[in-house]
């Protein structure tokens, strides 16, 4: 804005300086300070108060005050929006159904859109009336006015009208064939699979028909109806068939294909250098087993060949199957050549991979968990298993480590199974141990312990003589099965699982809170659960498809205790 001191004057003499300041108000730029006019600017929402101080040629003085307000900016008055249902169409029938390219833009945001039909025949109808670029159908020859209702957030709208022209179809115009290239083929390949197709510029092809214009008696068109279709029994000269192809307005168009059937020439020997071969030292030689057929002949040689790899030495080179020596760290590739009773040869490759010696993993053993037993039932049985990362287990060995003094009863069968019978328990507290070995002779072991108490109740008068691993028979406590409570067990299954297994619980106190946790052999937690027993026969789902194919433990632990399991996940492919 500009101040203006133009009304300052002095009768007796002239005026000699200006001085403008800012009495009050927001902050400013005043241009020219000392100008009789000044430009101020840099002016916010306020009220300011500017002073002009006038001096005479004598040295006078004079002030003046003038107020500048300035108000805030006000918001710009709402606009309607604006409509576009798009340019004006055209189709001809038989295509009955066209698509309305409408939009609409708006100052502040259009809230709906509404299309509707203005004048035209009668049957058309909207896909989506609310959709600007909504399709319209049941068409008929004749001009249709449509027209768009595009409204704001306000609630102020505006229209725009297209018109769409639908018009009668031309004459038909004739499809094109195209009965796809000619193909040869050689005895005793006696059949051939031949591909036609048809276009059609105003409409679509509705027929096929192939049929034999020339050649061999034998021969069948298996699907003469379809654009592609096998013809088979060819024998040995040229076959000629035609493609007619029709449309829907009834005009039809042909082309023609070959088929040339040459005699049949010496077929190759098929020949297989057998699948490839690891080895791992310190073995340094294996058996290379080719094999080899002739379909119309016999085979007369074999050669066998390194292509590639250390050295080595080929025992046998001109047999189907050899011996190869002195290998090393690295890989092979060895070539075995048949050729056939008329010269024609075929080749195969084999691969041999040689590994150094690697050091055969330890074994896991599981004894599985702590437990406690109670009298007068003198028996029971344990529970074990092994897992080899880089093989299998073959053997299992239980051996009790320490128990009470002087049980010249106690008895284990099946102490090379996983599950041996324990019997001729007295009160006291037993470890065992379980050692497992690998088929590399690399073992494992865990131990567990077996705390065996008193009974609460008196004993059973039954007794019966049960026999040991010895030919002794000794005397133990026979309790009825009402009175037998049963040990804690888990079932895991399926097992081997792909995806999800059910683990089934039994042996635990009803309502008792059981930590389900599945780890792995490097005792990382994969899956870990609550769940509350609620009698034998418990089960609960676990889904492990994320995880990698492999060996898991799984565990279920209560408050007194623990039962485990193996589980062996494996790929679904």
């Amino acid at each position: 804005s500009t101040l203006y001191g133009s009304g300052s004057s002095q009768q007796d003499g002239s005026i000699s300086s200006y001085a403008w300041k800012k009495i009050s108000g927001p902050s400013v730029s005043i241009a020219s300070p000392t100008s009789q006019n000044t430009e101020i600017s840099g002016l916010s929402t306020g009220t300011y108060i500017f002073q002009l101080t006038v001096t005479s040629n004598k040295g006078a003085t004079a002030t003046s005050q003038v107020t500048v307000v300035v108000n805030g900016a006000q918001a710009p008055a709402n606009k309607a929006p604006t409509a576009n249902a798009g340019e004006d169409i055209e189709i001809i029938l038989p295509e009955d159904i066209a698509t309305l390219a409408g939009s609409g833009t708006d100052d502040s945001r259009v809230a709906s859109y509404r299309w509707t039909k203005v004048s035209g025949p009668a049957g058309s109808s909207f896909e989506d009336e609310t959709d600007p670029g909504t399709n319209v159908s049941g068409l008929v020859e004749g001009i249709y006015v449509f027209r768009l209702t595009v409204t704001d957030d306000t609630g102020l709208s505006s229209t725009d009208d297209v018109q769409l022209i639908v018009s009668r179809g031309s004459v038909n115009s004739a499809p094109t064939a195209n009965a796809g290239a000619d193909k040869t083929l050689t005895l005793p390949s006696n059949s051939v699979m031949i591909s036609g197709s048809g276009t059609d510029t105003d409409g679509s092809v509705t027929s096929y028909s192939w049929r034999k214009i020339s050649g061999p008696t034998t021969g069948s068109i298996l699907t003469a109806n379809s654009s592609s279709t096998q013809v088979t029994a060819l024998v040995q000269g040229t076959y000629v068939l035609e493609l007619t192809v029709t449309d829907n307005g009834g005009s039809s168009a042909r082309d023609s294909m070959r088929i040339i059937v040459n005699a049949a020439a010496n077929v190759s020997p098929v020949v297989s250098a057998g699948s490839d071969i690891v080895v791992t030292l310190p073995a340094n030689s294996t058996t290379l087993r080719g094999t080899a057929s002739d379909p119309d002949g016999s085979v007369s040689r074999y050669q066998w060949t390194k292509t590639s790899g250390p050295g080595v030495t080929i025992s046998n080179p001109a047999a189907v199957q050899s011996g190869i020596n002195g290998l090393v760290e690295g890989v092979y590739i060895f070539t075995l050549t048949v050729t056939d009773d008329r010269g024609t040869t075929a080749s195969d490759d084999v691969q041999v991979t040689v590994k150094r010696a690697s050091r055969n993993q330890t074994p896991w053993a599981n004894a599985g968990t702590d437990r406690t037993h109670t009298l007068p039932g003198s028996w029971t049985r344990l529970s074990g298993f092994g897992i080899d990362p880089d093989g299998t287990i073959v053997g299992y060995r239980w051996v009790k480590f320490s128990g009470p003094a002087n049980n010249i009863y106690f008895r284990m069968t099946g102490s090379t199974t996983t599950t041996p019978l324990v019997s001729g328990l007295k009160t006291g507290t037993y470890k065992f141990v379980l050692t497992v070995t690998d088929n590399n002779g690399g073992t494992g072991s865990d131990t567990m312990l077996l705390v065996v108490r008193s009974s609460t109740r008196g004993k059973s008068a039954v007794e019966n003589s049960v026999a040991g691993d010895s030919t002794t028979n000794q005397k133990v406590a026979i309790v009825p099965s009402s009175e037998i409570v049963e040990e804690p067990s888990l079932t895991v299954f399926p097992n081997p699982v792909t995806t999800t297994f059910t683990a089934r619980v039994k042996g635990f106190e009803i309502k008792e809170q059981l930590g389900v946790q599945l780890v792995s052999l490097t005792g990382a937690t994969m899956k870990k659960i609550q769940m509350n027993f609620n009698g034998d026969n418990t089960e609960v789902k676990m889904d492990i498809s994320n995880l990698p194919a492999g060996q898991y433990v799984l565990t279920v632990a209560g408050a007194k205790n623990k039962v485990s399991q193996r589980v062996s996940k494996v790929s679904s492919r």
